[in-house]
């Protein structure tokens, strides 16, 4: 013929939509990679490029990894050990305050914290 076909073309003679088509030549422009030095943008010479577009790595994506595999260790805990820590870090009651609420001493709550805390950070803790 001379030239490219039209997407009609291409769509009877492949027996598709045209839509299938048209969706394959998008498709393909995902194998044509642009320099991230490309001005972008309605005015060029404002300086901006490709590159200033992309995102940046969120800081934050660790803290929610951490906060997900401390649920798992916490459903482990019985419920007093929940309620203590519960009490102590979102509450944020004193040891003194808790243990007059579970009819202990403070030193008693001092101790119970430190064995969840230390049982929690093993099981976080890869061997």
């Amino acid at each position: 013929m001379g030239r490219s076909p039209t997407v009609q073309e291409l769509s009877k003679r492949l027996n598709v939509s045209t839509e299938d088509i048209v969706n394959a030549y998008e498709a393909n422009q995902a194998y044509c990679s642009m320099s991230l030095d490309k001005p972008v943008g309605p005015s060029e010479e404002r300086g901006a490029v490709l590159g200033d577009m992309l995102g940046a790595e969120d800081p934050a994506i660790d803290a929610v990894v951490d906060r997900e595999a401390l649920k798992k260790v916490l459903r482990q805990l019985c419920d007093r050990d929940k309620r203590i820590l519960l009490m102590r870090f979102f509450r944020n009651m004193t040891q003194s305050e808790i243990g007059n609420e579970l009819g202990v001493s403070q030193m008693q709550v001092s101790r119970l914290l430190t064995q969840i805390l230390s049982r929690l950070r093993t099981r976080l803790t890869p061997s």
